[in-house]
């Protein structure tokens, strides 16, 4: 009986996008606030999204949930020491003061705003996930609980305060305080990272009968997953001789890393992105059949024919180099809260998502981002 998560970076967004349509759980897990440019092109493309919203906004670094970004900057509009499914508007914004009214839910400005703006997906949150999915999810962490006892650490007070503690009377006081999302209340222990993961698999099993279930992954989860890694096999093995014996000896988490995936900007600057692919193009076929072009030439030609290649591959990089200089939106840093968000498109903005970087697959986005910054790095 295992739970395996794999990594896979040969299926495209346009695989994955027929892949929910035929029935496959496809979810791609990013948190809720600003939402940046991947997490829209996802959207965009009818996937659906689970925003986590038990972060909190000094240490979420990329979707900056304090924060409403629009137009290349940013403004506070709550405490960043709160959880964010917990804070309130605490400063109302130039922009969007009906959708940011003081007292109101944090959370649910941002999620409202991101559905909004991304009609084509079904978005939710962590904890309206967890408060729909009750009836399951209360048996699925007492089982845990009972095996893992020492994976509660995190309580939130009705405030918003988050507490470092361990239950030391494992169900019966997660029962007493309460789970967040749980119920209406506001306050209660944090479900642990490692069993949300499985909460993905599991559920998603539950729900569907696929025994693969794909997500996808940001900077973050495919990184830290390995650590989880023990706990979550651990669980699985509980929940399918405890609770749900007909849970498949094998089931297969595929995580898919999409972070990569940047070729993404407004309609009125597609043809800035579109110059930028196809240079890149240019090059990379280049590249590629130099090689081959070399091995054909005559021998006694062949040093002449080297430095004709030579000048021809310089006019592509050159080429590349002005594409990158005009299209530098792709290049955002998510940790600097000025990336195009969902609040640029509820302003009038509408979405371009590269036709390339939708069928090509993850491995090759992931290669052209490497190549792309180090270009960008010397310009």
């Amino acid at each position: 009986m295992t739970f395996r998560i794999t990594e896979r970076t040969d299926l495209s967004l346009a695989d994955l996008v027929n892949l929910y349509k035929r029935g496959s759980c496809v979810i791609k897990t990013p948190h809720v606030g600003n939402a940046y440019p991947n997490n829209l092109a996802v959207a965009h493309l009818g996937l659906p999204l689970l925003l986590v919203d038990h972060t909190i906004g000094i240490k979420d670094k990329n979707f900056h949930p304090h924060m409403l970004i629009a137009r290349g900057a940013s403004q506070p509009v709550a405490d960043p020491q709160k959880l964010t499914a917990n804070s309130k508007i605490t400063n109302v914004p130039n922009l969007f003061a009906e959708r940011f009214k003081f007292g109101a839910s944090l959370s649910k400005a941002h999620t409202q705003s991101l559905r909004d703006a991304c009609p084509n997906s079904l978005i939710e949150t962590s904890s309206e996930h967890t408060r729909r999915l009750a009836n399951e999810m209360l048996p699925y962490l007492e089982v845990l609980t009972k095996y893992l006892p020492g994976s509660w650490n995190r309580l939130v007070s009705a405030g918003g305060e988050v507490i470092k503690r361990f239950a030391h009377r494992p169900w019966s006081e997660i029962q007493n305080a309460g789970v967040l999302g749980l119920s209406d209340n506001s306050a209660g222990w944090i479900i642990p990272n490692a069993w949300n993961i499985l909460a993905d698999g599991v559920f998603g099993y539950l729900h569907s009968g696929c025994a693969t279930i794909y997500t996808l992954s940001g900077p973050d989860m495919i990184r830290y997953y390995p650590k989880l890694l023990k706990d979550i096999q651990h669980g699985y093995e509980a929940l399918r001789t405890q609770l749900w014996t007909h849970l498949p000896e094998d089931l297969e988490l595929v995580m898919v890393p999409v972070a990569d995936m940047r070729f993404v900007t407004t309609q009125s600057r597609a043809s800035k992105l579109d110059a930028l692919v196809e240079s890149y193009l240019r090059l990379d076929s280049f590249k590629r059949l130099s090689g081959q072009r070399i091995a054909q030439a005559p021998s006694d030609k062949r040093s002449a024919f080297i430095n004709e290649l030579a000048t021809e591959r310089n006019a592509f990089r050159l080429a590349l180099i002005d594409a990158i200089r005009d299209c530098p939106e792709i290049f955002y840093r998510i940790e600097d809260a000025s990336y195009l968000s969902q609040y640029d498109l509820l302003l009038g903005e509408h979405l371009y998502v590269h036709p390339w970087a939708i069928e090509a697959p993850l491995k090759d986005i992931m290669n052209a981002m490497r190549i792309l910054e180090q270009f960008h790095s010397s310009v």
